[in-house]
């Protein structure tokens, strides 16, 4: 099975193309100004490995929270070549993807996405009988809260909103967490595309035309709570 999976909902950006259990290509790039550019890598990619979108078998975007910009891209880019190919279309929550680039850990993954000032988005995942459930979906927490918040359990840390508060969060959680380095910290097309084998066999062909993305509200001054749209 070859897999072509577009990553685009951070400030990191980007696309694999893995067949079986080997990436064959992953390019990374600075979220600015996709849509001028990302089409033409993509393409540059194809003719390198000598195959084009009629050879995919499975297409992968990540659905955030995330950039409305990145997302907007990455969904129509998806979806136009599912529809114009045929071909299974998969989206996946950015923080699972950040999950499976940890998937080794034996602690309880907390992944932190940006918010606003001083706050971060949080998810936290722990795993029962071999498989991830979700704790904390997408709840905005000030920083200064995080330890009251996931309270005294060891946590392995990691996610965008750590490298953006990282001498903040270190200090909040200096007790009950571990840190990772900053590669292990973003959404990496690669584990998109593993993490969409995975789940392919569970999801119907017309399903990824339906998709949306989730966007991140801001929170309004006074606000205290936030959303993540598309997440209650």
């Amino acid at each position: 099975m070859r897999i072509l999976s577009i990553e685009t909902s951070g400030r990191w950006s980007g696309y694999s193309i893995v067949e079986e259990d080997k990436v064959q290509e992953e390019v990374i790039l600075l979220s600015r100004n996709l849509s001028s550019f990302f089409l033409s890598y993509l393409e540059r990619s194809l003719k390198r490995l000598k195959i084009t979108v009629r050879d995919l078998d499975l297409l992968a975007v990540s659905t955030g929270p995330g950039s409305f910009t990145g997302l907007r891209v990455g969904l129509s880019i998806g979806k136009a070549f599912s529809l114009s190919h045929n071909i299974p279309l998969v989206g996946i929550p950015t923080p699972q993807v950040v999950r499976e680039g940890v998937a080794f850990s034996s602690l309880p993954v907390l992944v932190l996405l940006g918010c606003r000032r001083d706050a971060v988005y949080v998810f936290l995942y722990q795993k029962e009988d071999s498989q991830w459930k979700e704790v904390i979906n997408g709840e905005v927490v000030e920083i200064h809260n995080l330890g009251k918040r996931i309270g005294r359990q060891k946590v392995l840390v990691c996610g965008e909103g750590f490298l953006l508060y990282e001498d903040k969060i270190r200090e909040v959680l200096k007790d009950s967490g571990e840190f990772l380095p900053s590669p292990n910290n973003f959404s990496r097309p690669s584990h998109l595309a593993f993490l969409a084998r995975k789940i392919k066999g569970r999801c119907k062909w017309e399903e990824g035309l339906s998709l949306s993305p989730l966007y991140m509200n801001f929170p309004r001054i006074g606000d205290k709570n936030g959303s993540i749209q598309g997440i209650s």
